[in-house]
């Protein structure tokens, strides 16, 4: 399944309109509707992050899986199957993005404090 079904999928499971996400995205609607369409191929990593802290999932939830399966053939010709589930992406990618959101989450902590330092002179003055 595609991300932008995914993004689809939670929106409409919030029972919200395109324009009220995208609004609250600050994307325009039409650039959401692409995402969603699956005509924009192209998501940055900072509006996946917006997404996942819209709807409170985790950055695992828009990765593609799919199915891996291990057969062994056990006594008596029976044949044994287990079925497991692999990100189509390699594991350091995964760690690589979890650490950019990551940091991301400690510089909005930071610029959050320098604007509240900010406004606070302006007070003074």
């Amino acid at each position: 399944m595609s991300v932008g079904v995914k993004i689809r999928q939670l929106r409409e499971k919030n029972k919200l309109s395109q324009y009220e996400l995208a609004d609250a995205l600050e994307i325009t609607q039409t650039n959401l509707h692409n995402i969603e369409s699956g005509n924009s191929k192209k998501i940055d990593f900072i509006l996946i992050d917006k997404i996942c802290k819209y709807f409170g999932v985790e950055f695992e939830y828009f990765l593609e899986k799919r199915n891996v399966f291990k057969f062994e053939k056990v006594e008596n010709s029976n044949i044994h199957c287990e079925i497991g589930v692999l990100n189509s992406f390699p594991e350091n990618l995964i760690q690589q993005i979890t650490q950019l959101i990551n940091e991301n989450k400690i510089k909005e902590i930071k610029i959050q404090e320098l604007e509240e330092k900010i406004s606070k002179l302006k007070i003074k003055e």
